[in-house]
């Protein structure tokens, strides 16, 4: 076991003090000498050094994302079905520039895609539904159509989801 007796309890602020009081910087600013980057490797720096401009000087992601454009989204969420990657979105990979023409990134873990689904509607009653729906087997044929789209899209033609099947 060491022999601790001999030593004395410093506070952070005690400690640093102490090592600085034995430390001879004498007049730093006569001691600096400016040299190039590839001379200075391995040297000690009498300063900070601080760049001209700041890192990253373009608008970069900090997650994967999809990218967009914020004026799109000024009026709450834009129809997406007809959008094309390239056009109206584009991946955004960490740590890289944010794709050109695109200011917004949505991370992808926030994001869901619309799929196309089958659904029936109910041409009479205004509904719509799954095609499993019990309620489609009591519909008259006159009424049903059958259409595969999103169902936001169906909500936008005026048809309202089954109490049911609840699509």
């Amino acid at each position: 076991m060491r022999d601790h007796s001999k030593h004395i309890e410093l506070s952070r602020q005690q400690a640093v003090e102490g090592i600085l009081g034995l430390c001879d910087f004498g007049a730093i600013e006569d001691r600096v000498e400016l040299v190039s980057l590839a001379e200075a490797q391995g040297r000690v720096l009498a300063r900070d050094v601080l760049a001209q401009t700041e890192t990253p000087n373009v608008l970069t992601c900090c997650m994967d994302s999809i990218a967009v454009r914020w004026e799109d989204f000024e009026n709450g969420d834009p129809d997406t079905s007809t959008w094309a990657r390239g056009v109206n979105w584009q991946f955004a990979n960490t740590g890289i520039a944010m794709p050109a023409g695109f200011d917004t990134a949505i991370v992808i873990e926030h994001s869901t895609s619309a799929a196309l689904q089958e659904y029936v509607l109910n041409t009479n009653t205004m509904k719509f539904h799954y095609p499993s729906c019990s309620s489609v087997e009591k519909m008259k044929d006159k009424n049903k159509q059958i259409v595969e789209a999103m169902r936001d899209e169906i909500r936008s033609w005026g048809y309202d989801p089954c109490g049911i099947c609840r699509p």
